[in-house]
């Protein structure tokens, strides 16, 4: 591979670029880097009816991080800037300015500089990311705790990866403010976030912020009751029944080992308490754990509603399966997952599952054509979602069986 050669390798490969071409142009070192630029921002290779489908500059960037090239530091913030996240190109990006490393640092604090803050999706959007590079400085830290008393999901979540451990005495506090409450899928990300921050830095729980895991897991119990069931018999009592009709959430908690506390705050060991109703219970979602690698079976996925569709897409992935790449974007990776499922499991279109089988007979797993089909998704869903474009049928489903499956497909 010369470099004068690496734009038409990438827009013939397509959606299907080979490891072998991937690693050919990632070879030439400092040399790539111009040619590689020229693609990643070439705004005419973006879109999926452009030469390459729109891969192009998507395998462009993915190389360009690979290569940890400081020079593609500003260009990819502007790439950053002009596309929205439900974009495979962003989502893409992100994870290469990620890969960049400290070189990404004042480069992304000047850009957000530059951001008002009304628009506090952008801003936070590259809070995660300078969390992310392994460099700690104080004005990260700022902005992450800024962010802990907005967001406090989000902010848990970026300060563990972030490691500083002057974080701790925020996340406890804001442990003390948050309300423990439990959404249609029986979690309560914010306190989970909270806690496991709090645990990675190092840190331990006083007895108030223990006694709101308690209170979590006693109303998370009360949530997996049937609808209409007295306040007298507990999840244990109705698993011992085996009635099918206890609903149990698809994302759970982490369970601790046997002889610890159990996480409902009874203060029995975990063996002594829950651990035989959790086993019970945890075999109705055992059968979507793997969905990405299997077909769930038809009637039973499209009988999960939306939340816990996604939830067990995110369960197939963390931890991530051997050899899958880490996607900038877990939620949104699981999301394309679940719609992509979701269309299989209805047959509609019916070139969803063609394109499957197709992919599948050329030699891909099904975990790698799911990826392949969320691509061709995710570039019909986002127009739609911003309301510029009504669903076009007829393109997608031109799409779908346009893939040929010749090699394997880089990751979503």
């Amino acid at each position: 591979m010369e470099p004068n050669g690496i734009r038409a390798a990438l827009i013939e490969a397509g959606v299907a670029p080979t490891k072998e071409m991937m690693k050919s142009i990632a070879a030439l070192g400092e040399a790539a880097i111009g040619p590689l630029l020229e693609v990643a921002t070439d705004r005419g290779l973006w879109s999926e009816d452009s030469p390459g489908a729109g891969e192009a500059s998507t395998s462009a960037i993915s190389l360009l991080g690979d290569l940890r090239a400081p020079a593609a530091v500003e260009p990819l913030l502007g790439v950053l800037a002009e596309t929205e996240p439900v974009e495979i190109l962003h989502d893409r990006t992100l994870l290469a300015l990620e890969h960049i490393g400290a070189p990404t640092l004042e480069p992304a604090l000047r850009a957000l500089a530059a951001i008002p803050a009304i628009d506090s999706d952008r801003r936070d959007e590259l809070v995660g990311i300078v969390a992310a590079l392994g460099v700690h400085d104080d004005r990260v830290l700022a902005l992450l705790l800024e962010m802990l008393g907005r967001d406090p999901d989000q902010a848990a979540m970026h300060l563990a990866r972030y490691g500083d451990p002057r974080a701790l005495p925020h996340l406890l506090e804001a442990l003390d403010r948050h309300a423990v409450a439990v959404d249609r899928i029986g979690r309560d990300s914010a306190l989970i976030e909270l806690v496991e921050a709090v645990e990675a830095l190092g840190g331990t729980l006083g007895p108030a912020q223990a006694a709101k895991v308690g209170e979590f897991g006693r109303l998370r119990e009360q949530w997996a009751l049937p609808a209409g069931e007295e306040d007298g018999e507990s999840l244990d009592d109705a698993a011992d029944d085996d009635d099918e009709s206890v609903r149990v959430p698809i994302l759970r908690v982490e369970r601790p080992g046997r002889n610890h506390h159990c996480w409902c705050g009874s203060g029995k060991k975990y063996k002594k308490c829950h651990l035989d109703a959790d086993e019970a219970a945890e075999g109705s979602a055992d059968d979507f754990t793997n969905s990405c690698d299997f077909a769930p079976e038809a009637s039973e996925w499209l009988a999960l509603d939306e939340g816990e569709r996604i939830g067990v897409c995110l369960r197939a992935h963390v931890p991530l399966p051997d050899g899958h790449p880490l996607p900038g974007n877990l939620r949104l990776h699981a999301l394309v997952h679940a719609v992509v499922e979701t269309q299989l499991a209805m047959d509609d279109p019916p070139a969803m599952g063609r394109a499957l089988d197709r992919l599948v007979t050329k030699g891909l797993d099904r975990h790698e054509a799911t990826h392949a089909l969320g691509a061709v998704l995710a570039k019909h869903l986002f127009p739609v979602l911003k309301g510029a474009t009504a669903v076009d049928g007829e393109s997608y489903a031109r799409a779908l069986d346009a893939l040929t499956g010749e090699a394997p497909f880089a990751e979503t």
